[in-house]
C-alpha cells in the first residue's frame, strides 16, 4: 500500500500546484479588473480551487498518517470518507477517461474503507457476519455446484475454497460463493448481515461497496496468479487475521493445523 500512498500523494501534489497556480492568477486577475460581474466569476474560481487544494491536503495528510499508524480516529475519519466519496471517485473517472490504470486507486479506496468501517464496526454476534467469496476462487477444473452451497466442496486442496470453508465453520460464520455481483446484492438482501466480509478483485469490491449501501464491508483483495477471473486465491493468513480483528476469537493451533492439512492434500 505505500506505493499506491506515494503515487497519490504525487498526484495530489501536482494537482495541488495546478491549484495554487490557477489561484494566484486569478488574485492578479481580481486586482485588474474592475468589472463586476467577471470580479465575482473571478472569486468563485478561487474559492472553488482554495477548496479543493485544501481537500486533497488534508485527504493526503490523513491517508499517509492512517497507513503508518494502522487506524484512524478522530477528524481522520470524516477526511479519509471525504476522500472516499469525493476524491477518490473523482480520480477513478479521470483515469477511466485517460484509459489509465484505477487498480491501485482502488485499493486505495478499499483501504480507506477499511479502516473507516472497522472505526465504527462494535463486535457483532458471527451468526450475523456474511463472508461473499467469489466464484473464480474455485478451480476451474472443478465441478463441484459450490455456489448452489459451499458445502458442496469436496475440499480437495485444488483451490482455497474448502480451506476457506472450513475456516468459517470454524468461526460459525455464513459463508456464500457468489457468481458475479447480482447474486452477492441478493445473497445480502435475503441474508440481511450486520456486517460482510468480501474477498473479490479491486473493480468488484469497489462497485460492491457502493451498491450495498447500509451495510457495512471489510473487502480483502483477491491474488491472481492466472489473471482475472480465473484460478484466483486469497492470502489466508491476512483472511484469518481480519477475522480476528472484527470477532475477536484467536484460533492459532487450529488455524495452523487447518492449513497444513490443505497444503498436505494439495501436494498428494
Amino acid at each position: 500500500m505505500e506505493k499506491e500512498i506515494k503515487k497519490f500523494v504525487q498526484l495530489s501534489s501536482i494537482i495541488a500546484v495546478i491549484l495554487l497556480t490557477v489561484i494566484l492568477i486569478s488574485s492578479l486577475g481580481l486586482i485588474s479588473i474592475y468589472l463586476a460581474v467577471y470580479r465575482r466569476i473571478i472569486v468563485y474560481v478561487i474559492v472553488a480551487a482554495s477548496a479543493i487544494f485544501l481537500l486533497l491536503w488534508l485527504v493526503s495528510a490523513e491517508l499517509v498518517k492512517a497507513n503508518r499508524s494502522g487506524s484512524a480516529r478522530g477528524l481522520g475519519i470524516y477526511a479519509l470518507r471525504l476522500g472516499m466519496r469525493l476524491v477518490l471517485p473523482a480520480f477513478m473517472y479521470f483515469a477511466g477517461l485517460f484509459k489509465g490504470d484505477k487498480d491501485w486507486l482502488g485499493r486505495i479506496y478499499i483501504n480507506i474503507n477499511n479502516l473507516v468501517v472497522k472505526y465504527g464496526l462494535k463486535k457483532k454476534p458471527t451468526a450475523k457476519m456474511l463472508v461473499l467469496l467469489p466464484h473464480c476462487m474455485q478451480s476451474k477444473d472443478c465441478s463441484c455446484r459450490i455456489t448452489e452451497d459451499i458445502a458442496n466442496c469436496r475440499r480437495c486442496g485444488c483451490c482455497r475454497i474448502g480451506e476457506a470453508a472450513a475456516i468459517m465453520g470454524q468461526y460459525g460464520i455464513k459463508a456464500v460463493v457468489a457468481k458475479g455481483g447480482t447474486a452477492a446484492r441478493n445473497t445480502v438482501k435475503e441474508f440481511r448481515p450486520d456486517f460482510i466480509l468480501a474477498i473479490a478483485c479491486e473493480r468488484e469490491l469497489v462497485s460492491g461497496i457502493g451498491d450495498v449501501g447500509s451495510v457495512p464491508v471489510i473487502g480483502i483483495i483477491n491474488q491472481r496468479p492466472d489473471g482475472y477471473c480465473s484460478n484466483t486465491t486469497v492470502d489466508m493468513v491476512q483472511l484469518k487475521k481480519t477475522l480476528n480483528e472484527l470477532i475477536g476469537k484467536e484460533t492459532g493451533l487450529q488455524d495452523a493445523a487447518i492449513g497444513r492439512m490443505y497444503r498436505l492434500r494439495k501436494h498428494t
